[in-house]
């Protein structure tokens, strides 16, 4: 446990611990306000002294060889974690001043994707799908997500709409909004009954576009109503 210090452990592991450190009878109470006693002072970082004996300047030049060739992650992953364990409990300060001296600063990469390009790209899939599902009046709701799904774009673009300017104008445009759909489906139904020679009638238009009052938007339930009152001509 003590060694773990980064894992979480249980409240019972903690009391088998202060068990074990109380002989007495266990108090929670008492521990808690002895650890409350205790001064708050912090102890800094005492870097390890070591003789000029003990140095390994063998094993130094090692870890300076790997290390440039690797870089102090990579040498570590590539065969010499033994090596750096050894500089870290033998030649801890050498070693802690030798990595931040070699740390390669962290240098973002240069965005090498040409938004532009791929805006006019992805804008022209779609474009081309809407000329062909605007006919359609039985698919399913113009969301970005089946829109970039039918124009064979990855889904991962969304999150870069603000790089995809004439693609966000796009989905401004005819991305469809709840009531839009659910007027589309009753002017769907209504089709279907007409074209059975069916009576207009509100449990039937919202049983055949799947829905219901108490999902109907206000704006739909308008609509809905005109609709039972439309006679078609014979």
């Amino acid at each position: 446990m003590f060694r773990k210090h980064r894992k979480a452990f249980s409240y019972l592991q903690h009391l088998l611990v202060w068990q074990a450190c109380y002989e007495q009878q266990l108090g929670v109470a008492k521990i808690v306000h002895d650890a409350s006693q205790l001064p708050h002072s912090k102890y800094g970082y005492l870097p390890i002294q070591i003789t000029p004996e003990a140095v390994d300047h063998s094993r130094r030049e090692r870890w300076k060889q790997v290390v440039t060739q690797f870089g102090i992650k990579g040498a570590r992953k590539n065969g010499f974690e033994g090596l750096y364990i050894w500089l870290y409990r033998h030649d801890n300060f050498w070693l802690m001043q030798f990595n931040q001296k070699s740390a390669q600063p962290n240098i973002p990469k240069a965005d090498r994707v040409d938004w532009v390009k791929r805006d006019k790209k992805y804008v022209k899939r779609l474009l081309a799908l809407i000329d062909k599902v605007e006919t359609q009046f039985e698919s399913g709701r113009y969301t970005e997500t089946w829109l970039f799904n039918h124009a064979s774009i990855p889904l991962s673009q969304i999150k870069h709409l603000e790089k995809l300017p004439l693609c966000k104008l796009f989905f401004n445009k005819y991305c469809e909004t709840i009531e839009e759909y659910q007027c589309r489906r009753i002017a769907v139904a209504c089709i279907r009954c007409i074209a059975k020679h069916q009576i207009l009638r509100t449990w039937r238009i919202e049983r055949m576009a799947g829905l219901n009052e108490k999902r109907t938007r206000p704006l739909v339930s308008q609509l809905l109503g005109f609709a039972v009152k439309y006679e078609p001509s014979r």
